[in-house]
């Protein structure tokens, strides 16, 4: 066996725990999504939502490819997180394109449970930001819910600065409101 990687494996594991989120933090690369990674996202959104989250995605993220097929702008630019070339996570911006050109919204915003509360959401996060803020977005917003499962969503989002701006009843259901954050991004 080869004495250095035994040496390297042994410093790695003798680190503290948050030195190894660090640096697995850094091995992730954001980049542009394409449709052939469309399966895997819609799959990380369900395992890190749920299922009724994954069939919106799916939908949403089959127009957004529809449109850019026919030179359509939808307002959308998703991006890709992955570790050794594999999709962990997924993020993006959504601008309306009928509404204000300094303001986006955050696109889907999902890691694999797997990789949760390892520096990887952040990471995600303020590349996103720092993209936003590069393309002359001066805020952006966050459209979530009040159930259960974006309870862990909405603690992160806190966790940025985003401060709860607004909220639409029943949204989803008659228990399931609509809850929107916001932030601005000088200063991010």
């Amino acid at each position: 066996m080869n004495n250095d990687v035994d040496n390297e494996y042994d410093s790695q594991e003798s680190k503290d725990p948050a030195d190894k989120d660090a640096e697995l933090s850094s091995d992730i690369r954001i980049r542009e999504m394409r449709y052939t990674d469309s399966e895997e996202v819609i799959e990380i959104i369900g395992l890190a939502m749920n299922k009724e989250e994954a069939r919106w995605a799916k939908e949403t993220i089959d127009f957004h490819y529809f449109c850019e097929q026919n030179n359509q702008d939808d307002g959308r630019n998703y991006l890709l997180a992955t570790l050794n070339n594999q999709p962990i996570g997924i993020t993006g911006l959504h601008r309306y394109i009928w509404g204000p050109e300094d303001i986006t919204w955050l696109g889907w915003f999902a890691v694999r449970p797997e990789y949760q509360r390892m520096g990887i959401g952040k990471k995600m996060m303020e590349e996103t930001c720092e993209i936003a803020r590069s393309r002359g977005f001066r805020k952006i917003f966050i459209e979530t819910y009040s159930n259960d499962d974006f309870e862990k969503g909405r603690e992160f989002y806190e966790k940025f600065g985003f401060v709860q701006t607004g909220s639409i009843d029943g949204y989803l259901k008659p228990d399931t409101d609509m809850v929107v954050y916001s932030r601005d991004l000088n200063g991010f």
